[in-house]
């Protein structure tokens, strides 16, 4: 009987070990806890190693189950400081987080297509290659969930969290961008772009003005992405394989196009794909993805 007793004993306590183990304390780091980036990014040194594990499942099964964010089998693991976001995989659905209970579920249909209406019955389209990328953004109450449609289409469709209501924009465009004001900037034109247009805020995206653009600037279908910076009137672009620069803006008072981060011409400085460093000599992957950190241009680089 003791010996029964004992063996009880050593499972349960061999359970916890292994259940402590997973604890996503260890993988999240509190809010009292010693900043990770001692050093600037830009510095040589400013390297660190990968979590061991995703936030989320990262499983590329093609199913959707609500749960715990180690079981969900998305196809593209959604952060919770992004509150959620579409999942293409299988079904067209909007998974969203809950960071009370670490959870996610799904609050729209999973149907594919372009019906707008309520989130139990429209449909919504999204590649796969594109369901996490940067053909979407959030106004900055958090109401209006935006994305690009498709390839060809090039629709923005937003989902109204207010009102729980899929509507598709009346205008469309190649690449967009959501201000801090809530105004959407919308490129229009791909060989070359033509002009932005803006609306203002949801949910009447009424044409606020438009600016014919210069530099024959040209964008790929394949991904282009865009970041405003409204205080300085500058929309910052790029697109999967720039050229010649991986970064450049227009200027929203006359349209003129100016190089930030320019492509490596001279091999001889070109660094290492990925590594760190002054502007000059960059190498990138260019895979045109591009957004807003603290006061910085964050770009999203296979290479690194």
């Amino acid at each position: 009987m003791s010996r029964l007793v004992f063996c009880a004993m050593f499972s349960i306590t061999l359970l916890f070990v292994v259940i402590s183990s997973f604890s996503p304390a260890d993988e999240m780091p509190s809010a009292s806890s010693k900043p990770r980036f001692n050093i600037p990014v830009w510095h040589p040194d400013a390297r660190w190693k990968p979590q061991p594990r995703s936030f989320a499942l990262d499983s590329n099964v093609r199913a959707h189950l609500d749960g715990p964010r180690h079981e969900v089998m998305m196809g593209h693991p959604i952060y919770p400081r992004l509150r959620g976001g579409m999942q293409g995989v299988g079904r067209q659905v909007f998974m969203a987080y809950d960071s009370r209970r670490e959870r996610y579920h799904a609050v729209t249909g999973g149907a594919a297509g372009y019906l707008d209406g309520p989130f139990s019955r429209a449909r919504l389209y999204v590649s796969d290659y594109h369901t996490g990328r940067h053909e979407r953004a959030w106004s900055p109450d958090g109401r209006f969930y935006y994305l690009l449609a498709s390839f060809a289409g090039q629709r923005i469709r937003s989902l109204d969290f207010a009102t729980q209501m899929v509507r598709t924009l009346p205008t469309a465009g190649v690449a967009f961008a959501c201000g801090e004001s809530g105004k959407l900037y919308i490129v229009q034109g791909a060989s070359p772009a033509k002009k932005v247009v803006i609306l203002s805020p949801g949910p009447e995206w009424k044409v606020l003005r438009t600016v014919d653009l210069k530099g024959e600037v040209k964008l790929s279908l394949l991904g282009s992405s865009l970041a405003v910076d409204e205080k300085q009137g500058r929309l910052y672009a790029t697109t999967y394989r720039a050229s010649p620069w991986y970064i450049w803006y227009w200027d929203l008072s006359d349209g003129t196009v100016h190089g930030v981060l320019p492509i490596a011409k001279d091999k001889s400085k070109a660094r290492k794909p990925g590594e760190a460093g002054p502007f000059e000599g960059t190498v990138m992957y260019n895979h045109g993805e591009i957004s807003w950190g603290a006061q910085t241009i964050l770009i999203n680089d296979s290479s690194t």
